[in-house]
């Protein structure tokens, strides 16, 4: 009897443990938000682009280029607003001082400590209400590599995008010029986007091991 009042006891203690707020915050904070984006028409056709790389050029806590995925479109054709092209993107682990999202021309840089971890473009995307599946079901693809892995893929005027983030700390979304955004290191995120008529584009994770998965549909070409 006594042992079965002891083993009572400890569950009881261990359930304590688990709710407290240090565990939980232990956890990180999960940023899940739904977006309704508008590609560029190009050629008659409304196109938008995706890519995925590993993260590559590790020093110590940093990386080079840390695990990344993105959707982008054509908007500039300048390299000083080059990071306007991207409609969202996610990436995982903590970037260096010269990490930077977008390898332009030489003198622009857009890192990843000032123009965010993970980024939505709102001049191009606002937010919205609808339903993305967060699956690879019906797609096609696997590990990224160093070098980006480019696909386009025709949405139609409008695309879906899901953008799911698990943080290293408790953080606020703001904004950068057109871009809202968080700076705070991922530990993984995943990001997927579908047409308005709800057929899936798009699946992509990426993890601080510098791990980096992309997914795309069948109807996608590479880029």
């Amino acid at each position: 009897m006594r042992t079965l009042v002891v083993a009572a006891a400890l569950a009881v203690l261990a359930a304590a443990v688990v709710r407290t707020p240090a565990d939980a915050q232990s956890r990180g904070q999960v940023l899940d938000r739904t977006f309704v984006c508008t590609a560029s028409l190009i050629g008659g056709i409304h196109k938008i682009g995706t890519r995925a790389h590993r993260g590559s050029g590790r020093r110590g806590p940093s990386w080079n280029r840390p695990a990344f995925a993105g959707i982008e479109t054509n908007v500039s054709g300048a390299a000083a607003t080059a990071v306007e092209n991207e409609l969202a993107w996610v990436s995982a682990g903590r970037p260096s001082p010269s990490a930077t999202i977008v390898t332009t021309l030489p003198g622009y840089t857009f890192p990843f400590r000032s123009w965010g971890t993970v980024g939505v473009n709102r001049a191009r995307c606002r937010a919205s209400t609808a339903r993305v599946a967060l699956s690879r079901a019906g797609l096609q693809g696997g590990a990224a590599g160093p070098i980006d892995d480019r696909w386009d893929c025709t949405p139609g005027r409008r695309v879906y995008v899901r953008v799911r983030a698990v943080l290293g700390s408790r953080a606020t979304l703001s904004t950068l010029r057109s871009v809202l955004r968080t700076t705070q290191p991922v530990r993984e995120a995943t990001l997927a986007a579908r047409t308005q008529s709800g057929r899936p584009l798009v699946y992509a994770q990426v993890l601080q091991s510098g791990k980096s998965l992309q997914y795309t549909s069948p109807t996608c070409f590479p880029g």
